[in-house]
């Protein structure tokens, strides 16, 4: 039986289980208040040419220096993995969107308002191995807040 869960419910375990998560709109109506928001693992033979987005976990080291699981937030497009964003899952689920590796000025006030001291943790610096097939792809960057 294949694992659904809202995506704002994504634990760093369900990384263990699945490196992969991804919205499958299939499911929405479905039973269990399922919607566009649910996820479930993936997995890919070969690199896709496009998708929607989707959570690979990650791992997170924020300027506070005290490492973490998380995960990035990526969509394929022409064959070609593209951080969209990053998502903290302690203290609490928290995505952030990124812009040029930068929080837009819009979702600032909601990272400060989930996450306690955010400034503290910024730039956090992101690394993640996406397996397809025989290939793994490399995502690092870093997330800045910008102020």
């Amino acid at each position: 039986m294949t694992a659904w869960k809202p995506c704002d419910k994504l634990t760093a375990s369900d990384f263990k289980t699945s490196p992969v998560w991804g919205f499958d709109l299939s499911r929405e109506g479905q039973g269990e208040d399922a919607d566009e928001t649910w996820v479930r693992p993936y997995s890919f033979n070969s690199v896709p040419e496009t998708t929607d987005l989707l959570f690979v976990g990650a791992h997170l080291h924020p300027s506070d220096g005290e490492s973490r699981l998380g995960a990035v937030t990526v969509r394929f497009s022409n064959a070609r993995p593209c951080v969209e964003g990053i998502v903290l899952l302690d203290p609490r689920y928290c995505a952030v969107t990124l812009h040029e590796e930068v929080v837009p000025v819009r979702e600032r006030s909601y990272v400060e308002t989930l996450i306690p001291n955010a400034r503290h943790l910024f730039p956090i610096r992101y690394d993640a191995m996406v397996q397809i097939g025989n290939r793994e792809l490399p995502l690092r960057g870093i997330a800045n807040l910008g102020w």
